[in-house]
């Protein structure tokens, strides 16, 4: 949930950017069927590399229960593609 928030959050700045790290603690246990609240902050910009975190909280309270740290890195053109020509090649269908 953390890398699908806080890459989304990268995505609102404007920013196309892949995780390169992520650490979650969970605090608290996190209820199944609740309404949650995920805040995501930007603690960090240096070139291609932004530095994230967040907490996650029922919607009816404000105590953490679970935070997230980590690097996201911003894409290079062709990203994908590469990654696809890897795993292509991986797999042994690129020669």
């Amino acid at each position: 949930m953390f890398d699908d928030v806080m890459g989304r959050s990268m995505i609102v700045r404007g920013v196309q950017a892949v995780t390169g790290s992520l650490t979650v603690d969970f605090l608290k246990p996190v209820p199944v069927e609740e309404p949650l609240v995920a805040e995501v902050r930007v603690d960090g910009h240096e070139g291609r590399r932004w530095t994230l975190s967040a907490i996650l909280r029922l919607a009816r309270d404000e105590a953490p229960l679970a935070r997230a740290h980590g690097i996201w890195v911003e894409r290079r053109q062709g990203h994908f593609e590469r990654h696809e020509a890897k795993m292509e090649a991986y797999r042994g269908t690129n020669g």
